[in-house]
């Protein structure tokens, strides 16, 4: 961890709470909380993340500038992702830069410096860590705050040593577009892709990376490649891109062919776990950062120029009212009271899983009616059913469950699993 970083977890450990001192001091605490991403991504089987990200320019792009989407799929808990930090930075040394996270987090994981340079991060397959490296957030800090263009980048993701695999997407406004840094622990690769737009999900596509056995096992068993479609049919539909068609896209719930996944669905480029979604247009440093909930929000404006410029009045607001784009009719619909309630009664059915005691039919069918295209609903309900006794009800759930579009082998198995014994 450089030292400049050090100095600014320390100083922003002075007001941590003592409450968790049993832990460590409140300075190796905020230390340490910065691998908490890193570890996550290393645990992604467990559904902490699922990131997807996008990047049109020339042709592909409605002014020909380049634009940027993505979603930060991180899931630490609905309350975890109530509140977001929009940070603006102005280093002693380097460049100026903004960067969206949360309370007392120095690394980046979605950002824009003066420059038009931008960073986002996407997981990719990891092996558990075994030994302490950079975390990947500090990495993309670095860069952003010391590089301008994709070449000045990738020289410095080359520096440094990282614990998890990780892909950067790194837009430049000085090259009018944007590449992929993939970096795991043994190798790095810069993917330039072909054409005006490139797409980042969860896996590698470089050559570098064609045969590594673990990115391999990736792409054949989990959700990345069903989201890489889905992108692809996605930006092929709203080609030439803009801002307002890169959130219709960022908040798209739909599976390939607009197929019915089911609401919170991995599968989904909207998952509804998204800590923050973010638009970038580098050439014009513009950003559009997301309000809760998840993508759903509106996305909130700032313009960069206006920001770091020595007029600002930080004492009133400084985002662009007039360019902010609007909350999702989602929000108006139905289908989220729907989502609501599943989300709701979720932990109800895992308390009585538990306790092994039963649940009123109204509860069970409200559940079920709340997201009836979505397996996990049919796997939960299987497993209800058979702590409480009723095998038949339980194995008519688990095998409805294996009918509907499940986003990694490993839950197939699971469910199968739970079937056959």
């Amino acid at each position: 961890m450089p030292e400049e970083y050090r100095d600014e977890i320390y100083g922003i450990s002075l007001s941590c709470t003592h409450e968790y001192d049993f832990i460590g001091t409140p300075y190796e605490r905020q230390l340490n909380y910065h691998s908490a991403h890193d570890l996550g991504h290393a645990m992604q089987d467990y559904m902490l993340v699922g990131c997807s990200s996008f990047a049109c320019w020339g042709e592909n792009s409605a002014d020909s500038s380049l634009i940027i989407g993505r979603n930060f799929d991180f899931y630490m808990g609905d309350a975890f992702a109530r509140n977001k930090l929009v940070s603006f930075y102005q280093p002693e040394n380097g460049y100026r830069f903004a960067s969206v996270g949360w309370a007392g987090m120095t690394g980046v994981l979605s950002g824009m410096n003066e420059t038009g340079l931008t960073v986002t991060i996407n997981a990719a397959k990891s092996d558990l860590p075994a030994a302490s490296a950079t975390p990947i957030s500090i990495l993309t800090r670095e860069i952003l705050q010391y590089a301008s263009t994709i070449e000045e980048a990738y020289a410095i993701a080359r520096k440094r040593k990282t614990f998890v695999s990780e892909s950067i997407l790194v837009g430049s406004a000085q090259d009018g577009k944007a590449a992929i840094i993939e970096k795991s622990p043994e190798k790095i690769a810069l993917f330039t892709g072909n054409g005006q737009q490139i797409i980042c999900t969860n896996h590698y596509q470089s050559e570098t990376f064609s045969h590594d056995k673990r990115n391999r096992e990736n792409i054949e068993t989990s959700d990345s490649p069903y989201r890489f479609a889905r992108l692809q049919e996605l930006l092929k539909e709203n080609i030439p891109l803009d801002a307002s068609k890169a959130a219709t896209i960022l908040r798209n719930r739909k599976g390939v062919g607009e197929a019915e996944l089911g609401l919170a669905n991995e599968m989904a480029i909207n998952q509804f776990i998204a800590h923050h979604s973010v638009i970038f247009q580098p050439e014009k440093k513009l950003m559009w950062v997301s309000t809760s909930p998840w993508q759903c929000g509106k996305y909130v404006a700032y313009d960069l120029n206006r920001i770091f410029s020595d007029s600002i009045d930080f004492n009133h607001e400084i985002y662009t009212e007039d360019l902010t784009l609007p909350a999702d009719s989602f929000l108006q619909q139905q289908e989220y009271q729907q989502l609501m309630t599943y989300k709701r009664l979720i932990p109800v059915l895992r308390k009585q899983i538990k306790k092994k005691e039963r649940l009123d039919e109204q509860t069970l069918h409200a559940f079920q009616h709340a997201n009836p295209h979505f397996f996990y609903v049919y796997e939960l309900l299987g497993d209800y059913y058979h702590a409480t006794g009723q095998q038949d009800k339980a194995l008519r759930n688990w095998k409805k469950a294996l009918l509907l579009p499940i986003p990694k082998r490993s839950e197939s198995e699971r469910i199968e699993h739970k079937i056959n014994n």
